[in-house]
């Protein structure tokens, strides 16, 4: 990063920087990423076709992370990701577990029919029907979205904020600690 640049009018920041590759700059949102965070959403004004160009990113509220200094690499995580699922590999706390199928609440909303793990607060202006016994019947791979549970394998690791990763991804990424999957294509 080159410069920040903060307006006096509480718009948005903008960040001068360059990249050091561009693996995995597909698009113009994503992240600056920071472990442990608050990691930076925001886009780049372009996406660069070639190192050394200087592009600006564009961010909300940078007081997500006052400690921004020019100078200072932060890596990108383009926008197919959240700053969590690096997080959570970083993090490593995984425990293997069987899917255990749970009650769902079931709503209506706009004509669309959904549902929610039991307890959870209907949304405004949804329509309650009612509890299905084990209509939270699967999760999905936090990485590559392979179902686990109903239709799926029926194990896989689960870390403590409940985000599920299939054996293979486990394996793979989480395991080694290994965050590739950002940046494959």
């Amino acid at each position: 990063m080159v410069e920040i640049r903060s307006p006096a009018n509480d718009e948005n920041t903008i960040i001068v920087g360059q990249f050091s590759h561009l693996a995995s700059v597909r698009n113009d949102g994503g992240w600056l990423y920071r472990y442990p965070g608050p990691s930076l959403p925001g886009s780049l004004s372009r996406v660069p076709t070639a190192l050394g160009e200087s592009v600006e990113f564009v961010t909300p509220d940078a007081t997500f992370a006052p400690e921004l200094r020019p100078g200072v690499s932060y890596p990108w995580v383009d926008q197919y990701w959240q700053a969590y699922h690096i997080d959570m590999v970083q993090a490593g706390q995984w425990e293997y577990r069987k899917f255990v199928a749970t009650p769902a609440q079931y709503y209506r909303l706009n004509g669309v029919r959904g549902w929610q793990p039991l307890g959870a607060s209907l949304p405004p202006e949804a329509e309650d029907l009612g509890v299905r016994p084990g209509g939270w019947d699967h999760e999905h791979c936090e990485i590559c979205r392979k179902s686990i549970g109903a239709s799926g394998d029926s194990h896989g690791y689960v870390d403590p904020s409940e985000h599920w990763l299939c054996e293979t991804c486990h394996q793979k990424y989480a395991a080694p600690r290994d965050i590739s999957f950002a940046v494959e294509t």
